[in-house]
């Protein structure tokens, strides 16, 4: 197993993905675009991805751009929006169960409450869908896919720079972390990031509902 796979099972597994190997082609595209689908599979919002750059031979990676948005044809239809996701693997745990992430830095998430009754209730479907839909991916999980995936653990998540954008101010959100997905066995990486996910939109989600609006 060369050094791209496992780190291609971090991206394209994390939002619910088939187990793949890229025969060919960009690696980086079919990440991004294997994000956006199952991302909304999970969310069941529309999910945009501008980009994806893995360098395997450092270990590392970067999702630039992440945004959940309604499924209608509003304007201001983002409610969740993450300017990039940096993750490290600590490169001699890659052919290891569980594989180790050090660290993942959700770097500059936004929630966008601009029509509170609206975006507050659109935020609070999103973090349902996600609670729902991950629990439903587990268990979906054949005793087969779970001895065929890769599972991992990571060390440290933190969130940098959020901001909560609202119909009367921006209020910058100090840094937070979160609890690390840490244990014997790891987590599945088709759980993995969607659990990140839903842990960094349920803290913005608990910083908004504390901001008068």
């Amino acid at each position: 197993m060369n050094k791209l796979a496992p780190l291609a099972f971090v991206i394209l597994l994390a939002l619910g993905g088939a187990l793949w190997y890229l025969a060919n082609g960009s690696l980086n595209a079919y990440v991004k675009s294997k994000i956006e689908t199952t991302g909304q599979q999970l969310s069941q919002f529309n999910v945009l991805v501008e980009s994806v750059d893995i360098d395997s031979n450092q270990g590392i990676g970067v999702i630039n751009n992440i945004r959940f948005m309604t499924i209608d044809n509003s304007i201001n239809n983002t409610v969740f929006q993450i300017a990039k996701i940096d993750f490290s693997i600590a490169l001699e745990s890659l052919n290891k169960t569980p594989m180790v992430i050090t660290q993942m830095a959700i770097n500059q998430p936004t929630l966008t409450v601009r029509d509170k009754a609206k975006q507050q209730n659109a935020l609070e479907q999103l973090t349902h869908n996600l609670k729902v839909n991950l629990v439903a991916r587990q268990k979906e999980l054949s005793a087969a896919e779970q001895q065929l995936e890769p599972y991992a653990v990571v060390h440290s998540i933190v969130i940098n720079e959020g901001e909560i954008i609202s119909s009367t101010q921006n209020t910058k959100l100090a840094a937070i972390t979160l609890p690390s997905l840490s244990n014997e066995e790891g987590h599945a990486i088709s759980m993995l990031v969607g659990k990140v996910l839903l842990q960094s939109l349920t803290a913005m989600t608990e910083q908004a509902s504390k901001i008068e609006q």
